[in-house]
């Protein structure tokens, strides 16, 4: 996964909606669910919350809480932590926190 378009491409894909949809401003489960997901992924992929939240057309503090929920309420869904597992970073694919990634990227910095 190469650019940014790529990571929200496959988080789309791997949660059955477009990537059109994930940019998009759509509340339906699978698409908020495929949205946090990609957030997450580009922030985990050393992408700030500001450029990702140009990139998705939103505020920074959406994208925060957009990282947090996604630990708190999607990882609990197994099917998302193997979602996770397979589309994260190989150095932080084993975090199941938002403060544990936090951490992670801190160190990786």
């Amino acid at each position: 996964l190469c650019t940014a378009l790529d990571v929200i491409a496959a988080a789309a894909k791997s949660c059955g909606v477009t990537g059109s949809d994930v940019i998009g401003n759509s509340r339906a489960r699978a698409v908020v669910d495929a949205r946090f997901l990609a957030i997450t992924l580009l922030w985990a992929r050393g992408n700030s919350y500001d450029s990702i939240a140009a990139r998705f057309g939103r505020d920074h503090s959406t994208i925060i809480h957009a990282c947090r929920q996604f630990f708190d309420r999607s990882m609990r869904d197994p099917a998302m932590r193997q979602r996770w597992r397979a589309l994260a970073p190989e150095d932080v694919a084993d975090v199941t926190s938002h403060a544990d990634l936090r951490a992670r990227l801190a160190v990786r910095r």
